[in-house]
Order: structure tokens, then sequence, then C-alpha cells
């Protein structure tokens, strides 16, 4: 993942959205499943939720994911970053 998407803050915000709705309903859907006693779909709307979350949102720890916020600046640091090996000019 390397285009143009990766720096548009808007396009960025709206994947987040987009994703974050789904996780919600994913919530919804997993309380709804412990509260009617059903540990097995609870726990695989869980196991979803919490893939998206770590996978397209992330924003906690040092893994950056796929539509995480602080994507365009981390991509301009590497862009700046010197080679390893070389010397900075």
């Amino acid at each position: 993942m390397n285009d143009r998407f990766d720096r548009d803050p808007e396009a960025l915000a709206w994947a987040r959205a987009s994703i974050q709705h789904h996780i919600d309903k994913l919530a919804r859907w997993e309380q709804q499943a412990t509260e009617n006693g059903n540990q097995e779909q609870a726990m695989q709307a869980r196991w979803v939720k919490n893939y998206l979350d770590r996978s397209f949102i992330g924003g906690r720890g040092c893994v950056i994911a796929a539509f995480d916020e602080r994507l365009p600046a981390r991509r301009d640091m590497l862009d700046r970053a010197v080679p390893y090996g070389r010397e900075a000019s």
C-alpha cells in the first residue's frame, strides 16, 4: 500500500469512519450474543471486530495500520530517512 491516498487525510478519515462503522456493528452483535448466552457467536464477533481494529484502524502502539491517522506523517518521515549505511549529506 503506497499510493496517493496514503497521504490524503480526508481519504484516510473516510476509510477509518467506514471501518469504524463495521467495528461498532460487530460490537453490538457481540453484546447481543453475550446477552443471549451465545458465547460462540460473541467470540466470533469479538475476533472479527478486533481484527478490523488492529489491521485497519490502529492508532495505538507501534504498528501503523492500513488507515491509521498517523500514516501521512509516517510516510513523510520515511521519505526523508537516510538509507542504512549511507552518510547524510
